[in-house]
């Protein structure tokens, strides 16, 4: 926190400043320099200070020259700061030699402090004042002559204090190797200039500028009502390259103004994750308090992603600008922000992006560095809306979940030379459930459970609903890294949700990753991820400022653990559904495929995905719709790993 004094306006004032020094004298002489014929100012002093506290000035034995500040209007814009005002001391002057008659008087010091922390200013002030007392000998008392200098330094009758929260430069978002990724590119404002706007006419241009921008209609003609005259009253913001001039065309008072804001390169880029910025809504107000964290009013916060979680760092330290009247009385400066290194592989996040550049469909990469848990690369294909995909979105994760299967049943004991059963149907809690269609047929009957991973049996699996419950597929799911209250940097992402009190045939369906199992890409490179480290890894997308561990599951997944799924992944690729990524350079690779199966406008479709680790990366990708894990997905994941080997190898040289 910092502290400074006011500054003087070149008017009259009422208000002393006094040293430190100068202060402890005045102590010491209100100790010692009353007559003894007198009693001490020291009463009304303190009721004057007491006063200053409650804004009750009723008590306090006042002049006919005093006049107590109204402290409710005076101090109505800042009612969620702290101020204490305290008594420093009183000193009675000495009798005027010249003038034996006069009234004798005395000076009471007051400090008074300031806490801005309730309006989210994270600044003190600290000022002294003076109030000059008078004796009445007829009333027997010390009185007062107040002032509304004596609560706020220049404050002067009927004016009230008013406040400017400022910002300094705002921080940039790096990528992991520190390059810029969010800095400040060009916006345009769109929005309603009320100069020479009635009312009526204001609120028609409001209507019709709404409608134009699809957004909120009657919010927006409230808001405009609510803006004085000759304000300009934003709508909406788009980058630059987004605006068309026939958004405001035709409709009074409608305007576009150039500005700057924090942003990645693209709408698109890392869809979900660095977030946004504009000015603090009513409803950012309200959420910070409830946190206990308030934000000021009029400047700029992150509204999502790591703009968000990482407000504070990138904004720094807010400053202040206080106003007695119409006149500047402090300015306490705002410090500029500090830079966040986000987990974003620049490189990658490029290539990620290439392999996915022609899906048809809603598609997603993500990867992740299994050592530290950086999330590397987040992308969401083109597909139809170029939502955020990899991160946000719900989907069966099909086959690839019976690798938090195969932990459950590791935990009960079965190993990977464990012979099991994989028969071409079941009937599991009276449903029957098949493999699919494709199944090769001599990897049916008893098989190494390693087999039933790398040709991937639904049958086996199916079969384990009585054994590995929904509380143990939910443990081993933790222990995997699903966890939707991961400290990642970035908060309202998903990573997947698995019932622990499905039953019977549903829950069955859960265990090789239909029923109603859902995870995110995200989710799934995680669970890939632990794999790859053998230990659970919690995700994350910013490297600086460190973040905060997280609470760490019940039953982590151990190293042996780790190493067991990690060769029947193995598998998959020597000699199960996924050959083509023996294509890859050293290291060898491990991964699992999935397809789920879905009704879409009445025909079944199939989510596709493929999970895989090579070297100290993991990751999932996957398609919305497609043929099959192996079949769609399995050539991005090969493309896409490929394109990363070359990455590093030109960093190692």
């Amino acid at each position: 926190m910092s502290s400074t004094s006011f500054s003087h306006r070149t008017r009259r004032t009422r208000t002393r400043l006094i040293t430190a020094g100068s202060i402890a004298a005045l102590v010491a002489a209100s100790l010692t320099a009353c007559q003894p014929s007198l009693p001490s100012p020291n009463e009304t002093a303190r009721a004057v200070a007491e006063s200053l506290n409650s804004g009750d000035f009723s008590t306090v034995p006042q002049t006919e020259d005093s006049v107590a500040p109204d402290l409710e209007k005076a101090f109505a814009a800042l009612t969620k700061a702290e101020r204490t005002v305290e008594l420093v001391g009183a000193e009675q002057h000495p009798q005027d030699e010249d003038n034996k008659d006069a009234a004798p008087t005395a000076t009471a010091t007051y400090k008074t402090s300031w806490d801005f922390s309730g309006i989210g200013i994270d600044k003190e002030w600290d000022y002294t004042s003076t109030a000059e007392l008078v004796y009445d000998e007829e009333a027997e008392q010390w009185q007062a002559t107040l002032s509304p200098s004596l609560a706020a330094p220049e404050l002067d009758e009927g004016e009230v204090i008013s406040y400017q929260a400022t910002a300094g430069k705002r921080g940039k978002i790096l990528g992991a190797n520190k390059e810029s990724i969010v800095t400040d590119r060009p916006v345009r404002v769109i929005g309603l200039d009320k100069t020479d706007l009635d009312d009526d006419q204001a609120a028609a241009s409001a209507r019709q500028l709404a409608a134009a921008l699809n957004i909120g209609v009657d919010d927006y003609v409230a808001k405009v009502a609510g803006y004085p005259e000759n304000s300009f009253v934003e709508a909406l913001t788009l980058r630059a390259d987004e605006y068309q001039d026939s958004m405001t065309a035709g409709i009074t008072g409608a305007t576009a103004k150039e500005s700057t804001l924090p942003l990645a390169p693209s709408r698109a880029y890392a869809n979900g994750i660095f977030g946004t910025v504009g000015e603090a809504t009513a409803e950012d107000l309200e959420k910070a308090e409830k946190a206990e964290k308030p934000l000021p009013r009029g400047v700029l916060v992150g509204q999502s992603g790591i703009q968000q979680t990482q407000n504070k760092a990138l904004t720094g330290d807010y400053g202040l600008t206080l106003y007695a009247g119409k006149d500047e009385i402090l300015e306490l400066p705002a410090t500029d922000g500090k830079n966040v290194r986000s987990s974003i592989d620049v490189e990658l996040q490029k290539a990620a992006t290439e392999t996915l550049a022609n899906t048809g469909h809603n598609s997603a990469i993500v990867a992740i560095r299994p050592s530290d848990g950086a999330v590397l690369a987040a992308v969401s294909g083109p597909g139809e809306n170029a939502a955020p995909v990899a991160t946000q979105y719900r989907y069966a994760p099909g086959s690839t979940f019976k690798l938090v299967t195969a932990l459950g049943m590791l935990r009960n004991g079965i190993t990977p030379e464990t012979e099991v059963e994989c028969p071409a149907t079941t009937l599991a809690a009276g449903q029957v459930f098949k493999n699919y269609d494709a199944y090769p047929a001599q990897y049916l009957g008893t098989i190494p459970f390693a087999t039933a991973i790398a040709q991937s049996c639904n049958t086996v699996f199916a079969n384990q609903w009585d054994t590995v419950t929904g509380p143990k597929l939910g443990e081993a799911a933790a222990a995997l890294g699903l966890n939707n209250d991961a400290k990642m940097g970035v908060e309202g992402l998903f990573m997947g949700s698995v019932p622990t009190d499905s039953e019977g045939n549903l829950h069955a369906a859960n265990l090789f990753g239909q029923g109603v199992i859902e995870t995110s890409v995200l989710g799934m490179a995680t669970v890939t991820a632990s794999i790859a480290k053998g230990a659970t890894v919690t995700p994350k997308f910013v490297l600086e400022p460190e973040l905060a561990d997280g609470k760490a599951p019940a039953k982590p997944l151990t190293e042996e653990e780790g190493a067991a799924l990690k060769s029947m992944m193995a598998g998959t690729v020597e000699n199960g559904t996924l050959p083509i990524l023996q294509e890859l350079p050293a290291p060898k690779a491990q991964a699992k495929t999935g397809t789920a199966e879905f009704i879409h406008q009445g025909e079944e479709e199939a989510h596709t995905w493929v999970v895989a680790i090579h070297g100290d990366l993991a990751v999932a990708v996957f398609v919305e719709i497609g043929w099959g894990g192996a079949i769609t997905s399995g050539p991005l994941a090969k493309d896409f790993l490929i394109r990363a080997h070359e990455i590093q190898k030109d960093r190692d040289n």
